[in-house]
C-alpha cells in the first residue's frame, strides 16, 4: 500500500480530473521526480486544466502521470498565474456594474458572466470616474 504525501494528495491528485483508468501510484512517481517549484506549479495549474476539460465535454483528461512527466502543466500554470491576478466580481456589485457599462460602451454588449460573476484585470474599469482611490 502506498503512502501519499499530503501535498500530493490535496494539492494535486484531489482536484485533478481523474478517472478509474488513472494510476495514482504512477502519478506519485512522476510527482516525486519534480522539483519543489515544479510541484507547486503543477498544483496551481490544476484549476486551469479542469476549466479546459469542462470547456469540451468530449475531451478526456490526460493521465495524471503523463500530465506531470510531459510537463503538460507548464502551459496551464502560466494561465493559472494570469488568472490568479484577476479580480472576481459578483454580478450586481458596483464594480461589476461599472465593468458592465464599460463593455456596453466599448463593445455594444454587457460584461461576461459565469457562476454569478466574472474575473476582470482590475476591480474598476479603466478611467472609471467613481473609482475609490
Amino acid at each position: 500500500r502506498h503512502e501519499y504525501p499530503e501535498e500530493f494528495e490535496t494539492g494535486f491528485w484531489g482536484p485533478y480530473p481523474t478517472d478509474p483508468n488513472m494510476s495514482k501510484s504512477e502519478a506519485l512517481k512522476q510527482w516525486k521526480r519534480l522539483s519543489v517549484d515544479d510541484r507547486k506549479a503543477a498544483s496551481e495549474s490544476v484549476p486551469a486544466f479542469v476549466a479546459f476539460c469542462k470547456s469540451d465535454p468530449t475531451y478526456r483528461p490526460i493521465h495524471a502521470d503523463r500530465y506531470l512527466a510531459k510537463r503538460r502543466f507548464d502551459g496551464f500554470a502560466k494561465q493559472a498565474s494570469q488568472t490568479s491576478k484577476m479580480v472576481f466580481l459578483k454580478v450586481g456589485s458596483d464594480e461589476y456594474n461599472a465593468w458592465n457599462s464599460y463593455f456596453h460602451d466599448r463593445h455594444g454588449k454587457g460584461a461576461p458572466q459565469h457562476n454569478g460573476g466574472w474575473r476582470f484585470p482590475t476591480a474598476w474599469p479603466p478611467s472609471h470616474q467613481g473609482m475609490p482611490q
